[in-house]
């Protein structure tokens, strides 16, 4: 449990950090305009808040290493809570009542997810990892996942369409790469200077570790551009949204995060997300 707990500090200080980064970064842009692709990266808010968010990655990073993905993933929603309250007072955005009501059931959906979350945390070795990747369910999972960004990149690039979910939807299944690799980074660390199991020799942690800065980079970029073209009021919540479920979907499926865990539990759990997605629909 105090795995968990530490896990859980770590989660809900990188997501407060991210908040406050991307509210710093749409400063910038709307300082610099929508169509300023190159000259954000010479303003000193716009790496003002890449530093924020760098560090509140982290802390996401690190917390990987002792909680389950499947509760690391909806603690995004504390980055909803505070950018509602950022986005007020720093963006001069409108706060309105709806917006409190998908407050409050973003922070009950949140308590819940807390309340029934998986409470195992497996020893993850490289070999286990090997394993884990040539499952059926992963194979099939990945596959679709594939179909999916092929689709979505043919409507952005070939079709010129940036609408906030196509970037966004890409954001959440790259997302989900970047969240296997992360855990498996983060574990493999933690096991080695922990447990006396010296893990990152393996080629698997290398291969993560090349991985893990493409997809978090190619991340970043979509998400810098859909918060030029919308509001981070809209930006911040759908993509809560998308992260979670992939997150939820990687953990669930490559780690098998709720395999043994009670039925109620998993109910309980799932609740806890609708919970959590009402709430970030009404404030978007």
């Amino acid at each position: 449990m105090a795995h968990h707990v530490i896990g859980m500090t770590l989660a809900i200080s990188g997501n407060l950090l991210i908040s406050v980064s991307l509210s710093v970064q749409k400063k910038a842009h709307n300082r610099l305009g929508h169509h300023s692709q190159a000259k954000y990266c010479m303003d000193k808010w716009w790496w003002t808040g890449m530093l924020l968010m760098v560090l509140g990655e982290l802390g996401n990073f690190m917390a990987y290493g002792f909680a389950p993905a499947s509760l690391v993933a909806p603690l995004g929603s504390v980055a909803v809570l505070a950018n509602a309250v950022i986005a007020v007072v720093f963006l001069r955005e409108p706060l309105t009542t709806s917006s409190m009501m998908g407050v409050t059931l973003v922070l009950m959906g949140s308590l819940t997810l807390i309340s029934f979350s998986a409470k195992t945390r497996p020893t993850l070795s490289s070999e286990q990892i090997m394993e884990y990747l040539k499952a059926w369910t992963f194979l099939l999972y990945i596959g679709i996942e594939a179909i999916v960004l092929i689709v979505l990149l043919f409507i952005k690039y070939v079709r010129k369409n940036e609408h906030l979910v196509i970037l966004l939807l890409l954001v959440g299944i790259i997302a989900s790469v970047t969240v296997i690799a992360s855990k498996a980074i983060s574990t493999m660390i933690s096991e080695s200077i922990f447990q006396n199991k010296l893990q990152i020799m393996n080629v698997v942690f290398w291969v993560c570790l090349v991985i893990l800065p493409i997809t978090t980079a190619t991340q970043i970029r979509l998400l810098n551009r859909a918060m030029q073209l919308y509001d981070v009021s809209d930006v911040v919540p759908v993509n809560f949204m998308f992260f979670t479920v992939s997150a939820v979907l990687a953990g669930a499926i490559f780690y098998k995060e709720f395999e043994g865990v009670a039925f109620d539990r998993v109910f309980m759990f799932i609740f806890g997300c609708l919970l959590s997605f009402a709430g970030v629909y009404i404030i978007s």
